[in-house]
């Protein structure tokens, strides 16, 4: 599969001259302005991109000060193309953010050199990346397995609660409901860190996790207090992390999950957009889960009394829009929750 490289630069000589050295190897897309590069950006991803430094507004740098802003072009490999050969032109390309410069006018041989340096090192990156992601969420699974065995529920709750919160972003973009928000890298990240929202039950003692029964007002005081303890120690412990998006969505999920849309939720009281949009998909996903579900305290409700329970909270526990959009396909919501509860959940 031929790699895509991009090339911005305003002068057409030196588009047309990259396109000839490179247009054999790759395929190449030329484009005269910065701004035609973040529409293309948009809807597409290349695999590198050659990008020279003086064009009208905005400039290679500013341009690649926009691309290192948002999470999803950070990691597209940029080399730089520039006539100043200074050391402090140098400098600035890599401080900027730059894997490599060539300098005008081209040379092919060093051109083609440069980009098939940059593409193995780019690739080597994602692998490195992609280890570390498998490797951390193993751990995180690991962890939440430990914490959801304490009250009974092993790491199926888990496995649920991430199942049901991707079906409500499928939905989400089906109705396309908070496009913007809803990109490739959001959906992954809820993805990864959903395991991490009930993390705070670490600090919660056994007697109130494996109670059998409904509690006291001070034993569901006790268990609240999971969901700012979550958020506390993501905080505490992974605030040096290098993947900050990630740290953010598992922060906003375990600390905000159990608030609610009219402000009577918990820790903090928020209502409506103020709390998170991750909190409020997991929020639908964690508790439609706990009612189609059996606990210590209590059996799980069928398809069709779940069904009433989600709906009663439209506007008032769940975004009006958002629990819509879960219920708007009733078959496919039964079928996908007896495949994670069990065949015989058909039966209740």
């Amino acid at each position: 599969m031929q790699h895509t490289i991009i090339v911005v630069d305003d002068d057409p000589v030196n588009l047309l001259t990259a396109k000839k050295y490179l247009q054999h190897e790759y395929k190449v897309i030329a484009m005269n302005s910065g701004k035609t590069l973040l529409r293309y950006l948009e809807n597409n991803e290349p695999d590198l991109i050659l990008l020279d430094i003086i064009m009208p507004q905005p400039d290679g740098f500013e341009l690649m000060h926009i691309l290192q802003s948002k999470p999803e072009w950070r990691s597209i490999p940029v080399i730089f193309l520039t006539a100043d050969r200074s050391s402090a032109t140098e400098e600035k390309c890599f401080q900027a953010g730059g894997m490599d410069y060539v300098t005008k006018p081209f040379v092919g041989t060093v051109l083609s050199s440069r980009i098939k340096h940059a593409l193995e090192i780019s690739a080597s990156r994602k692998f490195l990346e992609n280890r570390l992601i498998e490797l951390q969420s193993g751990i995180i699974t690991a962890i939440a397995n430990i914490i959801e065995g304490r009250d009974g529920t092993t790491g199926e709750h888990i496995l649920r609660t991430k199942e049901y919160a991707v079906y409500v972003m499928q939905k989400m973009r089906k109705f396309e409901l908070y496009t913007k928000e809803l990109t490739p890298q959001f959906i992954s990240l809820l993805q990864e860190a959903a395991p991490m929202h009930d993390i705070g039950k670490l600090y919660i003692p056994d007697y109130v996790l494996q109670k059998p029964g409904i509690y006291t007002d001070e034993e569901r005081a006790i268990m609240q207090r999971h969901a700012a303890a979550g958020g506390e120690l993501i905080r505490a412990n992974m605030s040096e992390l290098e993947e900050k998006d990630f740290v953010d969505m598992a922060y906003n999920l375990a600390n905000f999950h159990h608030e609610r849309w009219n402000g009577r939720g918990y820790p903090t009281g928020r209502t409506g957009q103020s709390i998170p949009l991750a909190a409020r998909i997991m929020a639908i996903a964690d508790v439609y889960d706990a009612i189609t579900s059996k606990r210590s305290y209590k059996d799980s409700y069928g398809f069709k009394k779940a069904v009433e329970i989600m709906r009663k909270g439209r506007g008032t526990d769940f975004e009006p829009c958002l629990i819509d959009a879960f219920l708007s396909d009733l078959d496919e919501l039964f079928q996908l929750t007896c495949r994670l509860q069990g065949t015989a959940y058909a039966k209740l």
